[in-house]
């Protein structure tokens, strides 16, 4: 990497490191709720410990940061037989934090608690990847791992900050199925194998469909060993902890695009702006032909909100062109905050249609059953060049007419 590269680099890394003060902040809290849960899990008789997870248990969290993740843990030889039930033990000890119970392959809580968003993920206390009775007992498992390699190298907390900031820029962070990008894990397991964030970055502008990434050496050919139901995302990595797993399989095309063509953007003219998360302004994509909605997202998690969000989109979508709105493009835009709205944009070719809509039916060599059951649908229907067509009037002729029906739903508005 160049020296304009490394001075931008270093600037980015003073902006996303959190500081003295949000450092001491954050710790308070941990701190006070693992004490919280601790006293509540004796108290309540149930052996278990509380443990810190996600990018915070790892060390790798960027500034601004409002969410933290705990496990329960609970122990392995008295709980193994009552999986089921773990998460109605963990909402006992939870009952100050008065959280919401939220579904999953075993339930688990969110709660709001001095200013930050808390979740509590119930687990099995394993250190066999291959006794996990649950995708979620392996979770602390992959805090462990990064965790251990933090600790011993402690530049590399500051390097996998940078690469998730970059990777944020890209549109390409996150997981969680309305995003399909890469997970906080994927990126911290790609900084470790490569060595740093310059050389990731490097790496990347290099990928090509169906890049192999195995860390720990797990496999001679992934392709072959690995399960190919694994196998669908564009970069594969095969789980250091589980080498059953691609860690990368909720990647998509696009996100893997997207992260490939910023790198190679970021090296040939390194800037600060390959760091800045783009903000939203309909305003500037107001125009011809478009359409923009906002919609307020619920009041659960993330990642729900988010699929709320994204189903939303589709189901608009589907509803113009199936009523033959044709549209040039049709993208949403939502930064993840759930006090902030989310945004549908429509480009459409024109947004005026022709009154009557032209239907297509059977060539006349046919069966005739098939060209009578055409023909009693719509009344007039006629022969032309060998083949039957009718028209029929339009109910909607107009893009913004056709938006009254949209808008009966009462969380979506126009801009």
């Amino acid at each position: 990497m160049n020296f304009m590269a490394l001075t931008i680099s270093a600037k980015a890394k003073e902006l996303i490191s959190p500081s003295k003060e949000e450092e001491k902040k954050i710790y308070e809290v941990v701190l006070e709720v693992l004490q919280d849960v601790s006293e509540s899990l004796k108290k309540h008789n149930i052996r278990a410990k509380i443990l810190v997870g996600g990018s915070v248990g790892k060390h790798t969290w960027l500034s601004g940061i409002s969410d933290i993740d705990f496990f329960i843990a609970f122990n392995y030889a008295l709980y193994k037989d009552k999986s089921a039930e773990l998460s109605d033990y963990a909402e006992k000890v939870l009952r100050k934090y008065r959280p919401t119970r939220l579904k999953g392959s075993r339930d688990y809580f969110s709660a709001k608690y001095k200013g930050f968003d808390l979740e509590f993920v119930p687990v099995l206390e394993i250190s066999d990847i291959g006794k996990a009775l649950n995708i979620t007992d392996a979770s602390p498992l992959h805090v462990y791992y990064v965790a251990n390699k933090v600790a011993e190298n402690k530049n590399l907390a500051a390097e996998i900050r940078l690469a998730k900031q970059f990777f944020k820029s890209a549109d390409a962070y996150g997981a969680e199925s309305y995003i399909s990008g890469f997970s906080g894990y994927v990126i911290e397991i790609l900084v470790l194998h490569y060595g740093s964030f310059a050389k990731l970055i490097k790496a990347a502008s290099k990928w090509k469909h169906r890049r192999i990434i195995d860390t720990e050496k797990h496999h001679k050919n992934a392709l072959e060993s690995l399960n190919i139901a694994k196998l669908d995302s564009p970069l594969i990595i095969v789980d250091p902890i589980d080498y059953h797993r691609n860690a990368a399989a909720a990647l998509r095309s696009k996100r893997f695009a997207n992260i490939i063509s910023h790198s190679k953007s970021y090296l040939k003219k390194p800037s600060l702006k390959f760091f800045e998360v783009k903000h939203f302004s309909p305003s500037k994509l107001k125009g011809k032909n478009t359409i923009i909605l906002s919609t307020k997202p619920i009041k659960k998690t993330q990642a729900v909100a988010g699929d709320v969000i994204v189903s939303k989109f589709n189901k608009i979508r589907r509803v113009f062109s199936e009523h033959d709105f044709d549209l040039n493009s049709a993208n949403w835009y939502w930064n993840g905050n759930l006090n902030e709205n989310a945004y549908y944009i429509f480009r459409f070719s024109e947004m005026n249609l022709p009154k009557k809509r032209k239907l297509t039916g059977p060539p006349k060599h046919v069966h005739k059953r098939y060209i009578a059951a055409f023909t009693r649908k719509w009344r007039g229907a006629r022969l032309i060049n060998d083949r039957y067509f009718a028209e029929t009037r339009r109910k909607y002729t107009n893009a913004n007419q056709f938006l009254k029906v949209i808008l009966k739903d009462k969380t979506i508005r126009k801009v």
